[in-house]
């Protein structure tokens, strides 16, 4: 799919994850559904119009689909912010990716789309 080795693209993943995570209130997580927010987190709230864009062909077009969100998601990191193809500076181009620093940087794309 996207060829992102995991000893890079997975931490990376999962640091964002976790921060999608970490910025919702406890009430909201009630309120919402338990496998639509999996699908969230792992698709990091990417707009349509960027999941369509940055789709990973293979995957399904379905946004919700939490592979093909995570292939989308790679594919726009790799164009918006030069992530190359192994995912080695993956943390270094979206600080949001980095699980060893704070949660103080600017929002996550790096450029408007």
């Amino acid at each position: 799919m996207t060829k992102m080795d995991p000893r890079y693209g997975v931490p990376a993943l999962l640091a964002l994850a976790q921060r999608a995570s970490d910025s919702e209130s406890e009430e909201e997580m009630e309120l919402v559904d338990q496998s639509r927010r999996i699908a969230e987190l792992n698709m990091m709230n990417i707009p349509s119009k960027i999941f369509h864009a940055f789709h990973e062909p293979g995957t399904s077009s379905d946004p919700w689909d939490m592979v093909a969100s995570m292939c989308a998601l790679i594919n726009y990191a790799r164009y918006s912010c030069e992530v190359n193809m192994s995912g080695s500076n993956f943390a270094t181009r979206v600080p949001q990716a980095d699980p060893l620093r704070s949660a103080n940087f600017p929002p996550f794309p790096c450029e408007d789309f």
